[in-house]
C-alpha cells in the first residue's frame, strides 16, 4: 500500500507546497485464500512511484532539513490532522463503501480456529485493556510462550494499572513503521511517496503524531531507556512550532505511544526490554532511576503470578 506526494519548491521547501495525491492506480490484486490466484500467494500490483528509499545515515544536512520540512507539510503531519476519525482500530473496505471505515482492531482465534474480530474502539483504554488481556489469556493458555511467563505475566499487568487516559479524542492514521525505508524521496529528499502502509492503524493522536522512528536516538531509546528528544525529533518539533502548531510540536516530542506498544510486544527477556519498559514506566510514574528487580518484586506481591508458576519455558 502507498500514496504519493509531489515535490515542493526544492530550493526553499516551506509548508503548504505539497499536495496530497492518494489513492495509487492499483492495477490488480489477489489474496492468498483466493482459489482464482494463479499466483497462490497474494499480490498487489500497482503504480510504480517515483523516488528511492531514504538512507537516513547517509544524507547530508541539507537533505534531511528538507525533508523534515516536507514531513511537517500539509500533505503529511499538518495534512493527517485535518482527517480525523472517530474510533480506534484498521481501515476496512466495504461492499458499496467508496472510502474506507474504521474497522476492527484486531482479530483472535476461537477454540475452533475462527477469527475473531475484535471491535473498533471508541475509548484509548479500552482498546489497550482489550490487547493486552488478549496477550495475558494466550500466555495463561501457552498459545505464546516466555522464557519467564512469570515475569511476562507481571510487565502485562503492570501495564493494565497505569493506562493512558480512557478519552475519545478525535484519531488518527498511524503508520506504524516510519524508518527511512519507507519513505520515498528525490535527489534533494523532497518526499515523493510513502509505502508500506499495510500494518497501519487508527491511533490515538500522541501515537499518530509522535516523531518517525527514523528521527529517534537508537542508543538512548534501547540502550538507556531514554525518551528525551533527539536532536532531529527537536528539529522536526521547532518546523511545526514555527508554522503555528504548538500542539503537534508537542506530540512530536514525545514517545509514550511507541513505549507502550513496545513493551506490549517485547519479550521481557529480550536485551532490549529492560531500557524500553524503565522508558515507559519513566514517563507514567517520573522516577528518575529504575531498577528492575525492585520493580519486580513490588509487582510480584501486588499481582502474584498468574497461575504461571511452574510453566518456565526453557
Amino acid at each position: 500500500m502507498a500514496c504519493s506526494i509531489s515535490s515542493p519548491e526544492p530550493q526553499h521547501p516551506s509548508i503548504g507546497t505539497a499536495q496530497l495525491r492518494s489513492p495509487v492506480r492499483v492495477y490488480d490484486v489477489a489474496d492468498d485464500c483466493d482459489p482464482t490466484n494463479a499466483v497462490r500467494a497474494g499480490y498487489l500490483f500497482l503504480e510504480k512511484l517515483p523516488g528511492r528509499p531514504a538512507t537516513w545515515y547517509n544524507a547530508t544536512e541539507r537533505q534531511k532539513e528538507t525533508f523534515l520540512w516536507h514531513l511537517a507539510a500539509k500533505d503529511i503531519y499538518i495534512g493527517l490532522q485535518q482527517l480525523p476519525l472517530d474510533m480506534i482500530g484498521r481501515l476496512h473496505m466495504a461492499p458499496g463503501l467508496a472510502l474506507p471505515k474504521v474497522g476492527p482492531a484486531f482479530f483472535k482465534y476461537s477454540t475452533a480456529g475462527e477469527a475473531e474480530p475484535l471491535r473498533p474502539f471508541k475509548h484509548t483504554s479500552d482498546y489497550y485493556k482489550a490487547r493486552i488481556e488478549h496477550c495475558i489469556n494466550l500466555l495463561q493458555n501457552g498459545e505464546i510462550t516466555a522464557p519467564d511467563p512469570v515475569d511476562a505475566y507481571l510487565v502485562y499487568m503492570t501495564l493494565l494499572s497505569n493506562l493512558p487516559t480512557n478519552d475519545s479524542n478525535p484519531r488518527y492514521l498511524n503508520h506504524l513503521d516510519s524508518r527511512d525505508a519507507n519513505f520515498l524521496v528525490d535527489d534533494e529528499y523532497n518526499i515523493t511517496g510513502v509505502i508500506d502502509w499495510e500494518s497501519a492503524i487508527v491511533s490515538p493522536n500522541y501515537s499518530a503524531f509522535q516523531s518517525p522512528l527514523l528521527l529517534f536516538d537508537l542508543v538512548e531509546v534501547y540502550q538507556r531507556g531514554l525518551s528525551t528528544p533527539s536532536l532531529e525529533e527537536a528539529k522536526f518539533a521547532g518546523i511545526l512550532k514555527e508554522n503555528g502548531h504548538e500542539g503537534l510540536a508537542k506530540l512530536a516530542s514525545q514517545k509514550l505511544g511507541f513505549r507502550l506498544e513496545q513493551c506490549i510486544m517485547e519479550d521481557p527477556y529480550s536485551p532490549h526490554f529492560i531500557p524500553l519498559f524503565s522508558g515507559w514506566w519513566k514517563i507514567v510514574q517520573s522516577p528518575k532511576e529504575f531498577e528492575f528487580e525492585s520493580w519486580r518484586a513490588a509487582a510480584f506481591k501486588k499481582y502474584g503470578d498468574g497461575g504461571l508458576t511452574g510453566k518456565l519455558n526453557v
